[in-house]
């Protein structure tokens, strides 16, 4: 299987220790999201292979499963961390507080408290968007 960091790269040379398990937490959620997407590209290049193979079927339902799992645990973990002010939210260069940054998504940039990192959003196009 292909390394896949997509989001996690985007963690740089963040010191935000109060960070560490969020980031940990994205990585988790890259690795299933990979895991999911490697079974689901095969499962639609052989859709009779998986259709006919009950195991098989089970394994892309399962890694699905997982990756929703690790998304879930991702927006618990971020919303703790939004709450302990950890994450600072800014729209149009102002910082703005968590309640009027859900009203602001669309111009929204979240970073690290203690060194500026952004953190990203985790979109997947066709997973969780």
């Amino acid at each position: 299987m292909k390394e896949h960091k997509r989001f996690y790269e985007m963690r740089g040379e963040c010191y935000g220790h109060n960070l560490d398990d969020l980031w940990e937490q994205i990585k988790k959620v890259d690795e299933t999201q990979a895991q999911a997407q490697e079974y689901a590209e095969d499962f639609s290049r052989n859709p009779q292979k998986y259709e006919q193979d009950v195991f098989l079927k089970r394994s892309l339902l399962l890694r699905i499963s997982r990756f929703d799992e690790e998304i879930k645990k991702y927006q618990t973990l971020f919303i703790q961390k939004s709450h302990e002010g950890v994450i600072v939210f800014e729209s149009d260069g102002k910082k703005v507080s968590l309640e009027k940054a859900v009203d602001e998504e669309r111009d929204l940039r979240m970073r690290c408290g203690s060194c500026e990192t952004e953190i990203p959003r985790l979109k997947y196009p066709g997973w969780n968007e």
